[in-house]
């Protein structure tokens, strides 16, 4: 099987359509595709609602819960102050006074999944 950039270099005597511009851009046609590889399921509940969205089809960001970079730097603010403790039960963290709130809601909001597009507002 020949490598991309050797397929590119000969592609005046081979005659593919192939370009590129930092990346390869190559026609489907060209590229041999294993029936079943990397194909999962659709989730109906999640296509209906990309459908109730108005989309014709299922993206990741419709498949995959949004959780705002804001929120998620937050958490990691809050449990740097945590001290991590060994019991005869096992392992934890021993969160700073007065974090335990905050730091809970953040994750039953994570959990639920409707964490928002960080929007730049302070939540």
């Amino acid at each position: 099987m020949s490598s991309l950039l050797s397929l590119y270099k000969g592609k005046d005597k081979n005659g593919t359509e192939m370009s590129a511009k930092k990346t390869f851009l190559v026609p489907l046609a060209e590229l041999y595709v294993e029936p079943g590889y990397n194909v999962r399921e659709i989730d109906q509940a999640q296509m209906a609602k990309a459908k109730a969205a108005g989309k014709s089809k299922l993206t990741k960001s419709d498949a995959i819960p949004q959780f705002s970079a804001r929120k998620a730097r937050r958490l990691v603010e809050l449990l740097v102050d945590a001290e991590f403790e060994r019991n005869g039960d096992g392992d934890y963290l021993a969160l700073a006074m007065d974090t335990s709130d905050e730091i809970n809601r953040i994750l039953a909001e994570y959990r639920a999944g409707i964490g928002t597009k960080d929007t730049g507002e302070e939540s």
